[in-house]
């Protein structure tokens, strides 16, 4: 195994002394987490989870996938940016917020550093006027199948399982009464396997029936692989320094490419720039307005456009 995880650049994951397979002829660590060397320090928090039950002498093993920091951030919603709480949103700290940021105005006139001194202050403001929501209240989505009643027999076999596990920590133990516990566990495994199949049959002929009346509806985004939770995009997990690379690529400066047409335009307008006309101050609030009126979800910057409302529209901001 050790020359074989050699020779594909992989190295296991598995933390701590924790049993993954538990038998009742034994326990013992089988149950290997391997990555590539280079994605290893994005594995954290590995555990065994030792109350879940699985239906299965292999115990469940979960760890997080991190993008580039040593801990996953608390505080981000499924696109990666922050969340804030826009209901518990002080307005009077919010415009004293804005006021100190803007006593360190931005000397650069450059766009690009505008941007980011925009998007720095606007996040240092949300932070002081109201507080982040938090990823761990967001619950995983049940499966389509899942019923109360489940939840009960689930809770059964835990229970049937933690008294058999105590009794085998005894020193003195009776084989007849240890067997009636671990018979008694099997047993409500199996009550729980099928009442699962049986959940998932009635849930199956159930949606079959819905086909006649939508059949765009659950069945079909189920089939198309599109009753899946949110995730960020492939390219802000991307490295910087790769995803610049990547942009640069696909898009390339002026300096690096000019198109026929392009060069032609620049060919007869030799030295004339074509003058690009102010924003004023009245088109500046009206976007800010319709900014606030949105109430889809922000962008990746997870400002929410009612914190830029309160602090630059009308008469409530400067």
């Amino acid at each position: 195994m050790e020359r074989w995880m050699a020779s594909t650049d992989l190295v296991p994951s598995n933390r701590g002394s924790v049993s993954t397979c538990v038998r009742q002829q034994g326990e013992s660590i089988v149950d290997l987490t391997l990555v590539s060397s280079s994605a290893a320090h994005r594995i954290v928090n590995w555990r065994v989870q030792e109350d879940t039950e699985t239906l299965s002498d292999h115990r469940l093993i979960c760890f997080d996938v991190t993008s580039h920091t040593s801990e996953p951030a608390p505080t981000t919603s499924p696109s990666g940016g922050p969340r804030w709480s826009v209901r518990r949103l002080d307005r009077v700290l919010l415009e004293e917020a804005a006021v100190v940021a803007s006593w360190a105005p931005l000397s650069s006139a450059d766009a690009a550093s505008g941007a980011e001194w925009l998007n720095e202050a606007s996040r240092n403001i949300c932070d002081a006027s109201m507080p982040r929501v938090s990823s761990t209240a967001v619950r995983r989505r049940q499966a389509y199948w899942w019923q109360p009643e489940l939840m009960q027999l689930q809770r059964a076999c835990v229970a049937a399982k933690s008294r058999y596990k105590r009794y085998r920590r005894r020193r003195l133990r009776d084989e007849g009464e240890e067997q009636a516990l671990y018979d008694a566990y099997r047993g409500a495994c199996i009550t729980f396997r099928d009442a699962i199949t049986k959940a998932k049959r009635e849930a199956w002929e159930e949606w079959l029936q819905l086909l006649d009346d939508d059949p765009w509806g659950k069945p079909y985004k189920w089939v198309r692989q599109k009753l899946r939770p949110a995730a960020p995009p492939l390219t802000q997990n991307l490295h910087p320094e790769l995803r610049s690379r990547v942009i640069s690529a696909l898009f390339p400066s002026r300096a690096e490419w000019h198109s026929h047409a392009m060069t032609h335009r620049a060919e007869s307008s030799e030295d004339e720039e074509e003058a690009i006309p102010p924003v004023s101050t009245v088109e500046l609030r009206e976007a800010v307005r319709r900014m606030g009126l949105k109430t889809t979800a922000p962008g990746l910057d997870g400002v929410p456009g009612k914190a830029v409302e309160y602090r630059g529209g009308g008469k409530r901001g400067s």
